[in-house]
């Protein structure tokens, strides 16, 4: 097993110009967008707040939306994430512990219990949906199986909660992505590490995220721990909401509370972390989650200061040398 930590390389990512901005929508606008996966016809989004999935095109006009509040099918409690699943879609709907699944245009199919506290979702094309949870506290993740979940992804001896931890509820929010090749991946979100399994569980690897970048980032974490109360009423504070698989192997990871880069293209194989920034001329926005990250681009959701409407945007990437 290898261990140890992501170096920052000499380029760096730097979201630019806006290449397009959704439309307002004044009578029923967008309420906290948590995920999104690239469809035939352009994007289908996890509008959580709002309880329902969103279609948009390809230059972000909104084509129709499905869901709402509810416990019935097609209804859904908060939906966190979404995950390619082959010819289908799968949501997870934390607030009802459950995943849907859907078409691409986000017409409901047919849903799946889960065990308690669900954070994430990844389809692999041997394993079925991988689901991290709180299930277990010696494993990340569990496997749908047989109509149960099925524990995978031992949790490495380091990174397991102190014994002092056993009587104080941490609750986990940690995500999974799969690459092309077949390897998962959790990002461990109290930790800062991407962990890397081969298929059959097995442990590839453990590594840290850059420092100083990480402690900083972990450091402000404790701060807004303490500033609330402290470990024992606060029970979590999200430190990463996206880890998204490329095509070449590489994964990107939002991680933009506390500061700093908003997030990294992550390299397994050569341990480089390349930071996703923002250019020069463009911090005039409080930019909120990084959603999807494409080749030239990545599709944002964020607070226009200006009006303080949440808004859905397409922004320029390119990667430059600093």
């Amino acid at each position: 097993m290898e261990s140890g930590y992501f170096a920052e390389g000499p380029s760096a990512f730097e979201i630019g110009e806006v290449v397009v901005q959704a439309p307002r929508l004044d009578e029923d606008p967008l309420f906290g967008v948590s995920d999104a996966e690239l469809t035939a016809q352009g994007y289908l989004v996890a509008d959580a707040g709002n309880d329902r999935l969103a279609l948009f095109d390809h230059n972000l006009n909104l084509l129709q939306t499905t869901g709402r509040e509810g416990e019935g099918p097609g209804e859904y409690g908060y939906v966190p994430a979404l995950a390619s699943a082959g010819s289908r879609i799968a949501v997870l709907d934390q607030g009802r512990v459950r995943v849907s699944y859907v078409e691409h245009d986000g017409t409901f199919l047919e849903s799946t219990t889960l065990r308690s506290n669900p954070t994430d979702v990844a389809w692999h094309p041997e394993l079925g949906i991988l689901v991290a949870d709180d299930g277990s506290r010696s494993h990340y993740l569990s496997q749908l199986h047989q109509g149960g979940q099925a524990d995978l992804a031992p949790i490495p001896p380091r990174l397991r909660p102190d014994d002092e931890d056993a009587f104080v509820f941490r609750r986990r929010t940690n995500l999974v992505a799969v690459a092309p090749d077949g390897a998962i991946h959790v990002f461990d979100g109290s930790h800062l590490a991407l962990i890397s399994y081969a298929p059959d569980g097995a442990l590839l690897g453990a590594n840290f995220l850059p420092e100083p970048a990480r402690s900083e980032k972990l450091r402000g974490r404790d701060e807004q721990v303490e500033a609330f109360g402290g470990p024992s009423i606060v029970l979590n504070v999200i430190m990463a909401t996206t880890l998204q698989p490329l095509d070449d192997g590489r994964l990107f990871v939002d991680v933009s509370s506390f500061g700093g880069a908003t997030g990294y293209v992550l390299d397994p194989a050569s341990l480089e972390a390349t930071p996703v920034v923002f250019a020069d001329g463009h911090e005039g926005r409080r930019w909120g989650a990084s959603i999807l990250f494409q080749d030239d681009r990545v599709l944002l959701y964020n607070i226009d200061e200006r009006w303080g409407v949440p808004q859905l945007i397409l922004a320029r990437v390119e990667l430059v040398q600093r």
